[in-house]
């Protein structure tokens, strides 16, 4: 695990002893990392890494085995976790719900296809993408309830359609951030777009990206939104945004570095 200062560029890296590691998400205290394990019989746990001494605690242990899907999120008082697996009883996919200190769960939703999620800055909501029975971005509270649709793709096939299943929330907490694959241009692309929590229309932030975007983090700051983005001409690579907000745009195209 390498973590890297965005001020300096200095890096440091972790030894961490354990099998394949990936999905790293800092704690809300900043001392550790959740990161998802495959081992090597595939299956999948989660541990979390002490930064400082890298000492590493297993939160789910791979035996249990519901495959890891989307993305896992700390809640904000660093005292649970919401992540996605696979149920081998009746196979739906699920959001559970998991306190670190008793490892009490509880399922808060479930779908017949992967779902991506996105916990609000508050830990108050969930930003569902699913493709099942359509493809559409759907908000949930975080203690489980109905889903309120915010936007449907209008396709059921999900590939097709283009929709990366990866979203974000503004740091207010009243936006929804996601990409769109946009076919209808002369060079199609990748292009964020937010919508309100609450509802009404998609609006398109103005910048673009001819790769798939992925793994959507807004910084605390506001100002910046990250992202990895991947083709099959380019390498793996993370990427930031600068000037993304509406408000910050004017007169000003969004820079990439």
């Amino acid at each position: 695990l390498v973590i890297r200062s965005l001020d300096t560029g200095e890096e440091r890296e972790i030894i961490t002893g354990l099998d394949r590691i990936g999905f790293p998400r800092w704690s809300p205290d900043g001392q550790s990392i959740l990161v998802v394990v495959r081992n090597k019989n595939n299956q999948e746990g989660y541990y979390r890494i002490n930064v400082q001494t890298g000492s590493t605690e297993t939160i789910i242990s791979p035996a249990e085995n519901k495959p890891h899907f989307g993305r896992h999120e700390w809640s904000p008082d660093g005292k649970s976790i919401f992540y996605g697996g696979r149920d081998d009883v009746n196979g739906m996919y699920q959001i559970i719900t998991r306190e670190l200190k008793t490892g009490n769960e509880k399922v808060l939703y479930q779908s017949e296809d992967r779902l991506h999620i996105s916990l609000s800055k508050d830990g108050q909501y969930l930003a569902i993408i699913t493709r099942i029975p359509t493809a559409s971005l759907s908000v949930i509270p975080a203690v489980g309830g109905e889903a309120n649709e915010l936007f449907r793709f209008g396709r059921e096939d999900f590939i097709s359609l283009g929709v990366q299943g990866s979203c974000t929330w503004s740091i207010d907490g009243q936006y929804v951030i996601f990409a769109l694959w946009d076919a209808n241009v002369d060079d199609p692309q990748w292009e964020l777009c937010r919508i309100n929590a609450g509802g009404g229309e998609i609006e398109k932030l103005g910048l673009t990206m001819k790769y798939r975007v992925r793994n959507l983090s807004v910084h605390p700051d506001g100002q910046h939104i990250t992202f990895s983005s991947k083709s099959k001409y380019i390498p793996p690579a993370l990427w930031v945004m600068e000037n993304f907000l509406p408000s910050l745009m004017t007169g000003i195209e969004g820079s990439k570095e």
